[in-house]
């Protein structure tokens, strides 16, 4: 009778053993949104100041058009192309908060049974490739995982600094639209001679309504790097690391293969 090779076995049926954890047990708990609840928050809590945003800018544009003339008509265009930009940071939001689930299930569910698989395929053929190759699948479960609340984590340092004074921008810009809006729904004559005293130089309001547009640019530029940048920057740091550490050549689909090197 043939003996039991142990030393074969023990690890393939460990290997087993870790994919069905994995799968049955650490998979549905990664999809689940209470896993990543703090990380949750911390987006819708984005989504609200850039709400907020769209909104102050959305009403400066409307207040502004109010004004007869052309005089206000760029900073009203000013005013519409942040809040166009502000669209594609909501949205970046929505993709970060849905894609938490989807990535940490396709880690627990598909890529820690793919290496489980890769060392019972080494362990049955010897072949030593199918290690490397499990690591280099590991540190991509690693990314796939991490990247997300990782960004969320550093951009929520950053956005701290800023907190108070976007939500004054936001204030200021929504006080002045207020202003601009009050005096159009005033008489007639009195709203002319306010617009005469705009045009003359004395109320100063578009200047006013420019330099606080220039504020809300400036709270956009921050939501745009700590939303759409940092993740970008933490993915690339990552492979960069995968590079260094483990020699990884990432090609692009271009006409011509390029290697991309750290």
């Amino acid at each position: 009778m043939k003996k039991i090779n142990y030393k074969k076995v023990l690890p393939i049926l460990l290997c087993i053993m870790i994919a069905f954890f994995s799968m049955k047990i650490l998979a549905p708990v990664f999809t689940s949104p209470k896993t990543y609840q703090k990380t949750i928050q911390s987006l819708d809590k984005k989504k609200k100041v850039v709400l907020a945003l769209t909104a102050a800018t959305t009403a400066t544009s409307v207040a502004i058009s109010l004004l007869p003339g052309d005089a206000g008509t760029p900073i009203a265009d000013k005013a519409a192309d942040v809040s166009s930009y502000l669209v594609i940071v909501l949205c970046t939001i929505f993709f970060e908060k849905y894609m938490l689930t989807v990535l940490g299930g396709a880690t627990f569910f598909v890529l820690i049974p793919l290496i489980c698989a890769l060392w019972i395929a080494c362990n049955l053929t010897g072949q030593k490739q199918f290690i490397k190759l499990s690591i280099k699948v590991s540190f991509f479960a690693l990314v796939l995982s991490t990247a997300i609340p990782l960004s969320i984590k550093i951009s929520d340092m950053i956005e701290d600094t800023y907190q108070s004074s976007i939500e004054s921008t936001v204030k200021d810009v929504n006080k002045a639209a207020d202003e601009i809006r009050d005096k159009s729904n005033e008489e007639k004559s009195v709203f002319e001679e306010f617009v005469s005293k705009i045009k003359n130089g004395a109320g100063g309001i578009l200047k006013t309504m420019e330099k606080k547009i220039n504020n809300l640019v400036e709270a956009m530029a921050v939501m745009i790097v700590t939303t759409c940048l940092i993740p970008i920057a933490v993915v690339i740091l990552f492979i960069w690391l995968c590079k260094i550490i483990l020699g990884i050549q990432i090609t692009l689909p271009n006409k011509k293969e390029k290697q991309i090197y750290p």
